[in-house]
């Protein structure tokens, strides 16, 4: 029943608050509710957050799935650091190389 959201773990700690990118003047808009390892961080939105499936382009379409197949293209996309894509060459656990 919560709102919540997924970023890189380096993005912020446990009790962060955090602003939208696009619209910082707005104020805060949730707060920075775990980072672990993997380098993945828990974001919990206020409840009048309206959520999407889609931002700069990018769309969720589904969860999990089958794993790559050997130099199939995957792309990344970051609010700061834009989108990069390279080959899949294999998993070293957790992580997709």
């Amino acid at each position: 029943g919560h709102k919540v959201g997924i970023t890189a773990g380096h993005c912020g700690k446990a009790g962060d608050p955090v602003t939208s990118f696009d619209l910082p003047s707005t104020g805060q808009i949730g707060t920075f509710v775990r980072a672990g390892e993997p380098d993945y961080g828990v974001i919990e939105f206020n409840d009048d957050v309206q959520l999407t499936r889609t931002y700069n382009n990018v769309t969720i379409d589904q969860l999990g799935g089958a794993q790559p197949g050997p130099f199939q293209q995957l792309c990344k996309t970051g609010v700061t650091t834009g989108t990069k894509c390279g080959p899949f060459l294999g998993v070293s656990e957790p992580f997709l190389i």
